[in-house]
């Protein structure tokens, strides 16, 4: 099996990232480019199902489930194509940040780790797989380098978030700031 893992930091509390990131409706944000034609049954346990459908290639679709939900700490997101075909899985875990991470008492230090789970056909490209890997650098740090990414995009994401439950308040709507002279990037301004 073939993994990588990354970490990052975000000026989110735990509770909030978990709650925001594990709904898989938030997931076109961060997760990948798709789009969730039907929400799994509400509320989120192990074990919920639902279907992605990629936004850049017209008709395909991910089979997912839910393998882990231990709010507010980790949850899992696998495929679940058929036996014989490769399955992914995207394990995400939120802890509070230390005072050496962080200066803002409320930020969460947020763990991704992808795993590729090989079907009976993708062993024989797994072996071949590991054997380049340990000739190839390269090779060995594609799956950190895949972790590091979704990593940053959840981080990203979930900081420009303008909704984010806090206890029973939300987060106000970030205002742009406006441009007094007008033009691009003002409200009202002149269109060339």
């Amino acid at each position: 099996m073939r993994e990588g893992s990354a970490e990052v930091v975000i000026a989110c509390p735990v509770d909030a990232a978990f709650a925001w990131l594990a709904d898989p409706r938030n997931a076109g944000a961060w997760f990948a480019s798709v789009a969730l034609p039907e929400p799994p049954a509400r509320p989120l346990r192990a074990g919920a199902t639902w279907r992605f459908s990629m936004t850049r290639q017209h008709g395909r679709s991910i089979p997912m489930r839910l393998v882990e939900y231990q709010p507010p700490h980790a949850f899992t997101w696998e495929t679940t194509y058929p036996g014989w075909r490769d399955n992914l899985q995207w394990t995400l875990a939120l802890a509070p940040a230390s005072d050496a991470e962080s200066a803002n008492a409320d930020a969460s230090r947020l763990r991704m780790t992808i795993r590729q789970r090989p079907g009976p056909l993708g062993w024989p490209a797994l072996l071949l797989a590991a054997l380049v890997a340990r000739l190839s650098v390269t090779e060995g740090a594609s799956m950190a380098a895949r972790a590091e990414r979704a990593a940053q995009r959840a981080g990203e994401a979930l900081e420009a978030a303008e909704t984010l439950a806090y206890g029973p308040e939300r987060r106000p709507p970030r205002s742009r700031p406006r441009n007094p002279r007008g033009g691009k990037g003002s409200r009202g301004g002149k269109r060339r």
